[in-house]
């Protein structure tokens, strides 16, 4: 079996290596959770601390 063809570097580099590239974008190795889940968390803890509130005043 052949080795596959060689790739030159200036093919693989990027244009801007400083990482800035159009939007939207992620970078390859870093999870970012969508903001539905962000906004989900904030609501359910706003939720229990006011629920928490009202059991105690009472």
């Amino acid at each position: 079996m052949a080795p596959p063809e060689s790739i030159s570097n200036s093919e693989v580099k990027r244009n801007c290596a400083d990482g800035s590239v159009g939007s939207p974008h992620v970078r390859v190795g870093h999870f970012q959770a969508p903001n539905i889940l962000y906004n989900l968390a904030v609501k359910f803890t706003f939720y229990v601390e006011h629920k928490t509130k009202l059991s105690i005043e009472e």
